[in-house]
């Protein structure tokens, strides 16, 4: 789920840049506050490549993007921020860092690696 999600996150990023994505219906499933199912099924070798894929085009644009576009304001703002793409850029960074967070305390506490 929570991989599902930070791809739901890129993928609104991607969004703002006026990138595509492929963003699918079945992502919705992954936003904060939607009912929990505990039988969502996915192929988690399609999401790893479109999370790595996505991250990707992040990389790319952060790295060509001009000032201009980093200042346009989008319509909402961000929790504990502004309202701009440099915004939404800068939270997503932390919103990823916080849920990877989550992925290795979950492996740690199940015997499976986290940090060491």
């Amino acid at each position: 789920w929570i991989l599902g999600h930070i791809n739901l996150s890129r993928g609104s990023v991607l969004k703002l840049l006026d990138i595509d994505c492929n963003k699918t219906n079945d992502e919705e499933k992954f936003k904060r506050g939607v009912e929990k199912n505990y039988n969502i099924k996915i192929n988690i070798n399609t999401v790893r490549t479109e999370f790595e894929k996505r991250g990707k085009f992040i990389i790319n644009a952060v790295n060509t993007i001009d000032e201009e576009i980093l200042n346009r304001e989008i319509k909402y703002k961000l929790p504990n921020s502004g309202n701009t793409i440099r915004d939404a850029i800068a939270f997503t960074s932390w919103h990823e860092t916080f849920h990877i967070g989550q992925i290795d305390l979950i492996l740690a506490a199940n015997g499976k690696g986290g940090i060491k």
